[in-house]
């Protein structure tokens, strides 16, 4: 999630030229031809500039992509109407750059996941976020492509995979989370649907955006329940944390101080992280105290900092063990 200098050299011409347009056109009133060039350069030229300076400085070229929409919503913002037939021309680029896009990332998608299948420490999550990586880089951008792509893939494609067997470190069974999250989603239907009907006449507009952003928490809560129940907590050489969407965290064993069995974790000197989304109606039945603080990546890789893992996992004993056999495993081969 660092900006390293490589891509601040590539970022350098693109911003400035963004600069240097803006000003020309406060002082520019007049010029049909002026404007069209300015549209050009804005939507073509800088990230074409930009695209030569990331091959040089190894930045990522999918920010191309984004760059273009910049441009085009630049033109259509600074730009009088009447010199819009440059952006009439260019907006059909559009779809296929898009096309283009997601057809890249599938394709590195499909070969991660192939590659997933074949290792039970791998999951599809994991797959979609090196495909992303591999394209976007490890940034902000990446984190936030592989979270929207999961989110898809487990809404509509998880009903149809098949729970891994033989791995009791699941996180929805003892505290029937899922059951949970059913009622909220029909609890959120029925909402929308009400309040829908209500700013219909009143307001369209207010009550179609209320609507999509009510799909899409819909999509996201059935997306996070089928992750809950593909992508289990492995225990190997390292601690793989796995909740849903919203936690991915290889922890090494030796990290770990000890693992406790509880419901009522009270240590309020530590730098506590609750993993359960729902809080006291996904209560924790395991404590995990590390000897140092970590960075634990969540959702859309937001990072929390903590020293204390509050994990709601299933059968919490046979965990416990299974960490303190691990744990003799690694120190007896060291």
């Amino acid at each position: 999630m660092t900006i390293t200098r490589d891509y601040i050299r590539a970022f350098f011409f693109p911003v400035t030229a963004y600069l240097v347009l803006a000003i020309l056109l406060i002082f520019k009133t007049e010029g049909s031809l002026f404007f069209e060039a300015v549209s050009f350069d804005l939507i073509i030229s800088i990230p074409l500039f930009y695209l030569i300076a990331a091959r040089k400085f190894n930045a990522r070229l999918l920010l191309v992509f984004p760059m273009m929409a910049f441009g085009f919503l630049l033109s259509k913002l600074l730009l009088p109407t009447q010199t819009h037939f440059m952006i009439h021309f260019l907006k059909w680029i559009a779809p296929v750059l898009e096309l283009i896009s997601l057809a890249t990332i599938f394709y590195y998608a499909f070969w991660f996941i192939k590659a997933a299948s074949q290792d039970e420490e791998e999951d599809v999550f994991t797959a979609i976020k090196k495909a992303t990586q591999k394209i976007a880089g490890i940034n902000w951008f990446s984190n936030i492509l592989a979270t929207e792509f999961s989110m898809m893939y487990y809404a509509f494609v998880g009903w149809w995979k098949k729970t891994p067997k033989n791995s009791p470190f699941t996180c929805y069974q003892a505290n029937n989370s899922r059951m949970i999250y059913g009622f909220l989603i029909f609890i959120l239907v029925a909402e929308t649907a009400v309040t829908h009907l209500l700013f219909i006449k009143l307001s369209p507009v207010i009550a179609w955006s209320m609507l999509a952003l009510s799909i899409y928490l819909v999509i996201q809560i059935v997306a996070h329940v089928q992750a809950m129940r593909l992508r289990v907590t492995n225990i190997s050489s390292v601690l793989h944390l796995r909740y849903g969407l919203f936690v991915d965290e290889k922890i090494s064993l030796d990290q770990i101080q000890q693992v406790i069995s509880t419901s009522n974790y009270s240590d309020t000197k530590k730098q506590i992280i609750s993993i359960g989304l729902l809080k006291s109606l996904e209560p924790y039945t395991v404590a995990i105290e590390l000897k140092e603080p970590i960075q634990v990546s969540m959702i859309y890789g937001i990072k929390k900092k903590g020293n204390v893992l509050l994990v709601p996992i299933d059968h919490p004993s046979e965990f416990i063990q299974q960490i303190k056999q691990s744990l003799s495993i690694t120190r007896s081969i060291s």
